[in-house]
């Protein structure tokens, strides 16, 4: 985590020069573990306390606790087997001007244990704080 988060601290400048740096991966990629059958199934309780975990630490601005998460978040390594797909939050994180200031876009799960929870940091969050709420 911690490398991707400095890989994207070296490309936040390019967001004076008007470039959207965007990080696309998976909050919680559990295949082994999907309801494909039941798309529309209750979120898993681990995947919640796992969601919950990281949320608390990015409220307080923990990003050395972030950075440890599959040691010390709850679920971390049944949540993400591998963590490849999670990887990309601290890059969009580290491209951030200010990572603590943040959107949280909650997406509830598919399959029960599937989530693709989206996030806006600094600047971007916001703009998308400014936008009229959906009807």
């Amino acid at each position: 985590p911690e490398y991707h988060y400095r890989i994207g601290r070296l490309l936040a400048p390019l967001a004076q020069e008007g470039i959207l740096l965007v990080g696309s991966g998976s909050f919680t990629h559990n295949l082994r573990e999907l309801r494909r059958n039941d798309p529309d199934s209750a979120d898993a309780p681990h995947t919640m306390e796992f969601l919950h975990w990281f949320l608390d630490r990015m409220q307080a601005g923990d990003l050395e606790g972030l950075f440890g998460y599959r040691s010390t978040a709850p679920h971390a390594v049944r949540t993400h087997p591998s963590d490849e797909h999670l990887l990309t939050l601290f890059f969009a994180m580290g491209a951030a001007d200010d990572w603590t200031q943040f959107v949280h876009l909650d997406s509830g799960s598919t399959y029960h244990s599937l989530r693709m929870d989206a996030f806006a940091f600094g600047t971007a969050s916001k703009l998308l704080a400014q936008l009229p709420a959906a009807a």
